[in-house]
């Protein structure tokens, strides 16, 4: 009997040898030398791999060669191999080693086979079940398992030759790719055995399907009609992601249209679990989610190798680019949380022809920021993951993160770093930046008698039109223009005066003749400074080359035309500026310093809610609020939208923050920066195409600026017009109403003086926002009170001329001579950035009254610059971070023991009374801070007492007593919430 089987490198051939017993088959296998997979070359390599079987067993050859070493019957054995291999040699023949390293071979084919299906560590991939209509079709699921495997290797391939990025987060948003996946092999597959004509080989393929190796993945696909659906069973139980949910051990597929779908959808689920149980970033968006957005990158992928190699697109692959944006439309619209949709519908747009993808430019900028923005980049965030940063790291991280870059020529020069770098780099961003730049420069207009003062400081303006440059009311920084005019005719620039603007990146110098100076021709119209409404000022230059220099093209659209988290920079000159920290700004401007063009980009946080009204305060929801870093020199900078690069509003504030968030810019809506209807519908009518005409036609009708409303705006009474100072500073003081005690809903009475201070108090003298009353004797103030609006401050210049009043003597008043050359300091009762609120003008008047030597005490240089000032910078923060409202009231404590100095008295203490309503409830709190004064002939020493939040609080009881004022019911009121300590009458 015999039986011969041909399939593979191997033949078997049974025969029946004639023995003792029954019947005996021998197996005698033939194997091909002249196969690339021969027995032999299988065998030589399981014998030199690295294979956990074979090691397994030359471990176990080890065992036994010790063991007979020292086994106590070693010399029967020796005895006993020494015969056997005197046989062997008496017996050799080279058929008998071959037929040796046969059955050798053997062995270690079938061991194999059982390594693979208990000790595999391997994940592969076997046959699956595809059943269709029905009826299993074992090829079909063969070789889906072959196409799983092939897409796999596709996908790895394609992610591991990503350049890696230079920023963390966007690494995170690509997988990391886990080991690769394999058939699952099996000897079976290469051996084919009969024995009496049945096929063992057959029955041991059929049992295999249902055994499979440790990490082998199985799944079922069945078609229904058009439609697939799929079961992956996956090798681990309770699968847990990076995001901590628990993963089935079964994954479901549904919805593919063909075969090849069901093979990427498989094989990207496996990319994206091995990455999900890495990176939280993958596993949140989820396993659907990320095959979608892979097929698409696949596509792209092979489109723009495409455009690459011919040039273009044909019509047929430009179809399929649109249909991708189709998809990739619908994925964003739908809330796809996958940053990089974004990214990869601009990449896709960018596949078009020129004249489709033209029509795309804003939103292809807008997808690439998204983008940006969905990264989460902001290198300001380390600054609050690392407690330990010192400040001046901070200083430096904070430059860096909303940096100001020198732009020339239209471009910008300085190397942005995170970011910026890639926010910048767009196409339409440099197309924003260019247009700004060329749009923006710096102008003067001033008297001949101001010479190289503060008046003939150059501010910056932005051309909007032909001839036609808008700017802030305050930058016409004339008294004389701002206060001129008769209610109907333009502002017209007096012959003798200067009046220039350049379109450049920096004020040219004297000598320098290429850089054209343009006359400023008139002021077209100037906003009222009513203490509400914002203030603009549009200029008419000559000879405006609009080709080389053309203007920005206004958003006047009701809302802004920004949203929050957009990108948008400013664009100016910032100079040092003293209000901010030192090192921050030698970090900002660098080398070059300041007074050059710069652009300033940040980030929007917040804009004004639908139907705020226009007088809204700029720091109480009334400015779109950007995070960016200006300081002194761009007031009146534009804010340019980086995805439109359209002007969307005017810089007109700003506050610092704290260390780990820097500066933050206020900005008014263009749209909201004009007085009256008729003149905003005639520049919403004619945005980009403005006329001279036109717009002067409209100021008549809007702008009344007699002098009943100067007078209103300066809080005067009607008078002469001959009358009027252009100076508010000039003005005479008691002009002003002063103190105002119903300026919280609760009125509050200026305090009472009782006992022996009504002897030596003088009349109140009545300032911008304040009122203070004299120690006629010790000749400095005794009280002061005070109205703070910290919604609507203005940052001013600090003036620091100080001055007599000349509503008192001289003699009354405690002049320079106490504080010459000495360690006394002229403290200010009243903080002159408190009362600089209202109207630009208001609030100039206010600072420079701020200075009579009315408001001087002295103090020790160490108590006023470091005590009394922190509890200053504590009640402003407190306010300013509300958008409060408070009257504050302060003085010294006076005793018979003060020391005597100069033949005047030093209080030895002062203190301060706070007051405000938080959400409709009144509320106080009381300080007493003190000093050291030792006085020996005209030698002055001391120190201060640290400011303590809470030691250094009383009550307004104890202020009473120790004063000799009374507070009536302010003494009654609730405690302050203040700086997060509850604060107790």
């Amino acid at each position: 009997m015999r039986g011969q089987t041909f399939g593979g490198p191997y033949s078997a051939t049974i025969t029946e040898v004639p023995t003792r017993f029954p019947k005996l088959y021998f197996c005698r296998i033939r194997a091909s030398l002249f196969d690339m997979e021969s027995f032999f070359g299988i065998t030589l390599r399981m014998i030199l791999g690295r294979d956990v079987t074979y090691i397994f067993l030359g471990a176990l050859f080890l065992i036994v060669g010790f063991g007979l070493l020292f086994s106590p019957y070693r010399h029967e054995i020796r005895e006993t191999a020494s015969a056997t291999i005197s046989t062997m040699f008496l017996t050799f023949t080279w058929v008998k080693v071959i037929y040796s390293m046969i059955l050798v071979g053997l062995i270690f084919l079938f061991a194999s086979e059982i390594r693979r299906i208990w000790l595999d560590t391997r994940t592969t991939i076997g046959s699956f079940i595809y059943i269709e209509e029905a009826v299993e079709k074992e090829e079909i699921g063969r070789s889906l398992g072959l196409s799983v495997i092939e897409r796999h290797s596709d996908l790895r391939w394609r992610f591991s030759n990503v350049e890696p990025s230079e920023f963390e987060t966007e690494r995170q948003l690509m997988p990391v790719t886990g080991p690769p996946i394999e058939r699952a092999e099996t000897v079976l597959t290469d051996l084919q055995i009969t024995v009496q004509e049945i096929p063992v080989t057959n029955i041991l393929e059929k049992l295999r399907r249902w055994v499979g190796g440790p990490r082998e993945l199985s799944g079922t696909i069945s078609k229904l009609g058009s439609d697939y659906r799929a079961a992956l069973q996956l090798v681990d139980q309770d699968i847990v992601l990076a995001d901590g949910r628990k993963l089935p051990s079964t994954l479901h597929f549904q919805g593919a249209g063909d075969y090849g779908q069901i093979a990427f959808d498989l094989a990207c689920s496996l990319i994206w679990l091995d990455a999900a149980k890495l990176g939280k970033d993958i596993a949140v968006i989820g396993r659907e989610e990320f095959c979608n957005w892979t097929m698409r990158w696949t596509e792209y992928q092979t489109l723009a190798h495409r455009l690459r190699r011919n040039g273009k697109l044909s019509r047929d692959e430009v179809t399929k680019v649109e249909s991708a944006l189709t998809a990739l439309t619908h994925a964003i619209d739908n809330g796809a949380k996958y940053p990089k949709f974004w990214s990869l519908r601009a990449d896709f747009s960018n596949l078009l022809p020129n004249e489709k993808r033209n029509a795309l430019l804003v939103r292809i900028q807008n997808d690439q920021l998204n983008y940006l923005t969905l990264l989460r980049l902001d290198p300001k965030d380390s600054l609050a993951r690392n407690k330990d940063v010192t400040d001046a790291e901070a200083y430096r991280v904070l430059a860096e993160a909303r940096p100001a870059l020198v732009v020339s020529d239209g471009a910008v020069v300085d190397e942005a770093r995170h970011l910026w770098k890639r926010a910048l780099d767009y196409e339409a961003s440099k197309e924003a930046i260019k247009r700004a730049a060329r749009a923006t420069g710096l102008f003067r207009i001033y008297a001949p008698e101001a010479g190289e003062t503060f008046a003939s400081t150059p501010v910056m303006g932005i051309a909007i039109g032909p001839n036609l440059i808008a700017t802030m009311a305050y930058s016409i920084l004339d008294d004389g223009l701002r206060a001129g005019g008769d209610g109907s005719e333009l502002i017209a620039i007096p012959g003798e005066y200067t009046a220039e603007f350049v379109f450049a990146d920096a004020w040219p110098e004297d000598t320098d003749a290429t850089t054209p100076r343009l006359p400023i021709k008139r002021i077209l119209y100037l906003s009222r400074s009513d203490d509400t409404r914002p203030e603009l000022a549009l200029l008419e230059i000559e000879r405006h080359d609009v080709a080389a220099f053309p203007p920005l093209t206004a958003d006047l659209e009701q809302n802004a035309q920004v949203g929050v988290n957009d990108f948008a920079f400013l664009i100016g000159f910032p100079n040092l500026d003293a209000r901010l920290p030192k090192e921050f700004m030698e970090n900002l401007l660098g080398e070059k310093g300041g007074g050059v063009k710069r652009i300033m980009p940040g980030q929007v946080l917040a804009v004004p809610a639908p139907g705020t009204p226009s007088n809204a305060s700029v720091l109480s929801g009334g400015s779109i609020v950007v995070d960016a870093s200006t300081s002194g020199g761009t007031g009146g900078a534009p804010l340019i939208s980086l995805s439109t690069g359209r002007l969307v509003g005017l810089n007109v504030a700003g506050r610092w923050q704290t260390l780990r968030d820097g500066k933050f810019a206020y900005v008014r809506p263009v749209s909201w920066m004009f007085d009256g209807g008729a003149l905003r519908a005639y520049m919403r009518e004619n945005v980009g195409n403005l006329s001279l005409d036109g717009l002067a036609a409209q100021v008549p009708d809007i702008k009344k600026r007699d002098v009943e409303n100067v007078l209103a705006m300066l809080q005067l009474e009607p008078m002469d017009p001959e009358e009027v100072s252009p100076d508010p500073g000039k003005l005479q003081p008691d002009m002003t109403p002063g103190y105002d005690s119903d300026f919280l809903k609760l009125s509050i009475p200026f305090p009472a003086a009782r006992g022996d201070l009504m002897a030596v108090a003088s009349d109140p003298l009545h300032y911008v926002h304040h009122t203070i009353v004299m120690h006629n004797e010790r000749r400095f103030p005794v009280i002061a009170a005070e109205n703070i609006d910290s919604g609507r401050l203005i940052q001013m210049r600090r003036s620091g001329q100080w001055m007599l009043d000349p509503r008192l003597a001289a003699a009354q008043q405690a002049d320079n001579q106490l504080y010459a050359r000495n360690a006394l300091d002229r403290g200010h009762l009243v903080r002159p950035r408190n009362v600089t609120w209202g109207g630009l003008i208001v609030a100039e008047r206010a600072e420079r009254t701020a200075y009579y030597y009315t408001n001087a005490t002295p103090q020790h240089e160490e108590f006023n610059r470091r005590t009394w000032r922190e509890l200053e910078n504590g009640i402003s923060s407190f306010l300013e971070n509300g958008g409060l409202k408070a009257t504050v009231f302060s003085g010294p404590v006076l005793s018979e023991a003060d020391p005597i100095y100069r033949d005047v008295q030093i209080p030895l203490a002062y203190w301060k009374v706070l007051i405000t309503e938080i959400d409709g409830i009144p509320s106080a709190v009381g300080y007493v801070l003190r000093q050291t004064i030792a006085v020996d002939g005209d030698e002055l020493t001391g120190a201060a007492e640290p400011f303590d939040v809470v030691n250094s609080q009383v009550s307004i009881a104890e202020i009473e007593e120790i004063t000799g004022l009374d507070f009536g019911s302010v003494r009654d009121l609730p405690p302050i919430m203040f700086l997060g300590i509850s604060t107790g009458n």
